[in-house]
């Protein structure tokens, strides 16, 4: 079977999106946009579109499009303060910004006043989106009543278990665009079932014959984890699957359930469906085998539970979070399992697990009664924050800027056959390493790991092709003492030096981390590129050129004669930005932030549309504002 079909739709359906105006009350200094909005109308919107909308933004008179999840300043601004043409100019914004989120033909919701839907009709309804406006006419107290008994309707009518399906299809749809994304679903039998995983992320299991009626159509999720959940933890998503598949290369020779709960969980049940007796149970759940034949019946079983878990599909969202008990991997994690299980639920028969599954085998309650091989999570209380990071995860990591993991069946081997066995075109050794150092993603790889992996050989011919595609800008490089490693194109990659001196190896990361990261705030992917009309190299700019900017990262050490520099440069940048017709202008900065603060400080009143924003030390990316 098509490993696509297992998730329902090859297509992914078309979101409907809300969008929520804010509010003029605010708390003070730096929240969630979510939470900075203190307004009645916002508190009712908003829940309104949490629970109605499959993703959904708040309309800002500053800021434009936010995430609700974005982190940004109080302010002191109102739609009422824009002029005619700032308030074209806004809806343009808001409108380039929307169409990177979302497809046209999508339904847009919102949930503001003539203020902010104005001036924004015309261009969503010439963009193609499906415009609501359910306050088009009312008067703000009316308004107010139409939220209210709105929000009162919704929840009489749907509660918890209406609720809770609707969540479950959003989740599955979710799970869709993972595969669509990044790859179909893998299996733990696939040779090269390790290509391209990250280095930390989310894993979702499916089984065979776990079907879904409820939500939709194709495989149920029967197990969701994480791994690296502890402070300076540095277990890999590579390594924690691993202990999931056990041993073996072509078939199953064994494994360790006691370093995977996993394979704990299905070898349980195993035991209790083949009346094993409850001295073999205790063997297993102990820290080591006990009895005559212990060994060779543990053996039996971690063989067994190979073959189980070897068969089931499985999808990864590639979250490189640190690791750390409240990591947004976690969150994830834990509302998925909450989402799922049937455990102690009103509504316990929801795509409800088959009368032949395993799991209906196990001692534990908790197993039994949630459909899910997972124990931790499944009686938590429901909530569905967890789908807003989650859709923020996937919309910001698209194809556009990550590489698109590679199917398992559809990776070359060396003698240029894929390893389903089908003749690929014949590659060259330059295409070999090239298509290798993509599948790797964020791990990175050397020249020894390129030669056996592709057979490329002797490795001079490695060290060759990789420093053509280096020079050719086809691929990252980072040199640690004597070894290089190499990453993918654009790839925001963690292995970067810990050195602190400011040198060209340092700065070339920064540039590569900074139109990473960039491309995942507007959508859109942004690199380098020559624009003749100018003359000019843009550090940051999108296919059509309607986003441009420039990538700066000054040195703390700066002396004054360099920070006078410094700031001359920003100017000219300023003023060539202004220049350009781009709708959205950018300059990203890195090092020193007092540099780009002197230059608001001095010169703001120069500033028309260009956005300052800076990363610091730890990746963090914030918007500067005068």
């Amino acid at each position: 079977m098509d490993a696509r079909k297992q998730l329902g739709n090859d297509k992914y359906p078309v979101m409907n999106t809300y969008l929520v105006a804010c509010s003029k009350s605010k708390r003070s200094g730096w929240h969630k946009a979510k939470d900075l909005y203190t307004g009645t109308a916002f508190n009712l919107a908003s829940q309104i579109a949490r629970r109605e909308a499959d993703q959904w933004f708040i309309l800002s008179a500053k800021y434009g499009l936010l995430d609700p999840n974005i982190s940004i300043a109080d302010y002191n601004q109102s739609c009422n303060d824009l002029s005619s043409g700032e308030h074209r100019k806004w809806a343009e914004r808001i409108l380039l910004e929307l169409s990177a989120q979302v497809d046209p033909g999508a339904d847009i919701v919102i949930l503001a006043g003539r203020c902010y839907f104005e001036h924004l009709i015309g261009p969503l309804s010439t963009s193609g989106f499906r415009i609501h406006l359910p306050l088009k006419g009312k008067k703000q107290g009316e308004g107010l009543k139409w939220l209210k008994e709105n929000l009162t309707t919704y929840k009489a009518k749907k509660g918890d278990s209406m609720n809770r399906l609707e969540n479950l299809k959003v989740f599955y749809r979710y799970l869709e665009e993972i595969s669509r994304r990044y790859a179909s679903p893998r299996n733990l039998n696939d040779k090269n079932w390790q290509a391209g995983l990250p280095k930390r992320g989310v894993y979702f299991f499916f089984e065979e014959g776990e079907e879904r009626y409820d939500s939709g159509k194709g495989h149920r999720v029967v197990r969701v984890g994480t791994h690296a959940t502890i402070l300076n933890a540095k277990s890999t998503l590579k390594q924690r699957l691993g202990h999931h598949r056990g041993t073996g290369i072509s078939s199953p020779a064994g494994g360790n359930h006691r370093g995977s709960v996993f394979r704990k969980h299905v070898g349980r049940a195993l035991i209790q469906k083949r009346g094993m007796g409850k001295e073999m149970l205790g063997s297993w759940d102990g820290d080591k085998p006990m009895g005559k034949y212990a060994n060779e019946q543990e053996l039996d079983i971690e063989i067994e539970v190979s073959k189980i878990i070897w068969n089931m599909p499985f999808l990864v969202l590639p979250i490189l979070d640190p690791p750390g008990q409240h990591t947004e991997r976690s969150l994830i994690e834990m509302g998925s399992i909450s989402l799922l299980s049937n455990f102690q639920k009103p509504d316990s028969n929801l795509d409800a697990p088959s009368p032949t599954w395993l799991g209906l085998s196990h001692p534990n309650a908790k197993i039994r009664e949630s459909g899910l091989w997972n124990v931790i999570g499944v009686d938590r209380e429901l909530t569905s924050e967890f789908l807003d990071i989650l859709a923020l995860h996937i919309r910001s990591s698209n194809d556009s800027i990550l590489h698109r993991v590679p199917s398992s069946s559809s990776l070359p081997t060396s003698k240029g056959e894929t390893s389903s066995g089908k003749t690929s075109p014949s590659l060259t050794n330059k295409e070999k390493v090239l298509h290798f150092i993509e599948s790797q993603g964020a791990n990175g790889v050397t020249n020894r790991d390129i030669s056996k992996a592709t057979g490329v050989k002797p490795i001079n011919q490695v060290f060759q092709r990789t420093k053509e595609l280096l020079l050719a800008g086809s691929i990252n490089g980072e040199k640690n003492g004597k070894q290089w490693r190499f990453f993918p194109k654009g790839y925001l990659y963690e292995n970067r030096s810990k050195e602190n001196k400011f040198d060209k190896i340092q700065m070339a990361n920064f540039y590569f981390q900074a139109q990473w990261l960039m491309s995942q705030l507007h959508g859109e992917r942004l690199s380098s590129k020559n624009i003749d009309r100018f003359n000019k190299d843009f550090d940051l700019a999108s296919e059509d050129e309607q986003i441009l900017g420039f990538v700066n990262n000054f040195s703390k050490s700066a002396k004054e004669y360099s920070q006078t520099n410094h700031l001359k440069e920003i100017s000219e940048q300023v003023w060539l930005l202004e220049n350009t017709e781009a709708q959205l202008q950018i300059i990203c900065f890195g090092g020193d932030p007092g540099i780009p603060s002197i230059w608001l400080a001095s010169y703001s009143t120069l500033l028309k549309g260009v956005r300052f924003y800076f990363i610091d030390e730890s990746g963090v990316l914030k918007e500067i504002y005068r």
